[in-house]
């Protein structure tokens, strides 16, 4: 199957590492925005392990994905990388979280 261009957000913009240093939450209709996809085409990317999984904000119901994780992401999938490699990186990335916790406490 051809792979097909992605037209999300961020495809005619350059990042810097000042954007990738201004860390936020971004919620799931602005990542499926970055990605061009649909709730369904997103989750199966999650459950694929091609996805980071959400973060809870405030412990209530609303969650949320690190921006810097996100165009981390981003940028593999336009590279055109493999999938192994994504959830390779989608596994280093989940990694990070847990250790940046311990590393606070």
């Amino acid at each position: 199957m051809k792979k097909q261009p992605m037209t999300g957000q961020f495809s005619n913009k350059q990042l810097t590492q000042k954007q990738l240093a201004q860390k936020k939450l971004m919620r799931k209709p602005e990542v499926e925005k970055i990605f061009a996809l649909s709730r369904s085409s997103f989750r199966d990317r999650m459950l694929a392990g091609l996805m980071t999984t959400p973060v809870e904000i405030c412990g209530g119901r609303a969650v949320g994905w690190p921006s810097d994780e996100i165009y981390i992401l981003y940028l593999m999938y336009v590279a055109g990388a493999p999938k192994d490699e994504i959830r390779e990186l989608v596994r280093r990335l989940m990694e990070a979280r847990t250790l940046a916790v311990f590393n606070i406490i």
